[in-house]
């Protein structure tokens, strides 16, 4: 009888940690719920990013952009971070890192500044925030913005001029349309 009460107990144990994962997936799921879904996120990150370097080459800062090759990538939502999406699997929502954009040649100091104000003004109305700086030495630099959904746009110079965007976690198309989370998976 001992070792039936010792069964019972642990049984019971593993109970709770099944229910709080669950309400973690729902409370995670809800709040991404509030996003625009990954294709629309990355449609409307993409027109940023467009509105930015259009910018640039405007006020002579960085011109002739072009799309980096094999650069654009696509992750689930727990890569990487420690828990900020720990119940999102693969499946319901990602994160993407959009192609990277490069002008060649090295951003001259004395227009850092400017660049980066011009891209302050520019991403300020899409809810970004920053800059951050990451690296500040004569001829290398580096600044990034960041959202309200945990999208990082990095803007640098030192070989050449780079413009990136990785998106926040955002629920795929179809996880969005569902409404819900995943069924329940049973083993």
């Amino acid at each position: 009888m001992f070792a039936a009460v010792i069964i019972l107990v642990s049984g019971c144990a593993a109970e709770p940690a099944s229910d709080d994962k669950e309400k973690t997936l729902n409370s995670q799921f809800a709040e991404l719920q509030k996003r625009p879904d990954i294709d629309s996120a990355v449609q409307r990150y993409g027109e940023v990013l467009t509105k930015i370097r259009d910018r640039l080459a405007a006020s002579n800062f960085a011109t002739g952009w072009r799309e980096a090759k094999d650069r654009a990538s696509s992750r689930g939502c727990t890569s990487g971070f420690s828990g900020a999406w720990s119940e999102i699997d693969d499946e319901t929502g990602e994160i993407r890192t959009l192609p990277t954009w490069i002008s060649s040649g090295n951003l001259p100091d004395e227009k850092w500044d400017s660049a980066v104000s011009a891209i302050v003004e520019t991403v300020r109305d899409h809810g970004f925030d920053g800059p951050g700086v990451v690296a500040n030495r004569p001829g290398d630099h580096e600044v990034i913005f960041r959202d309200g959904y945990g999208a990082q746009i990095t803007f640098g110079t030192l070989t050449n001029t780079v413009l990136s965007l990785t998106t926040g976690c955002h629920l795929t198309v179809a996880a969005h349309q569902r409404g819900t989370p995943p069924p329940k998976r049973t083993y």
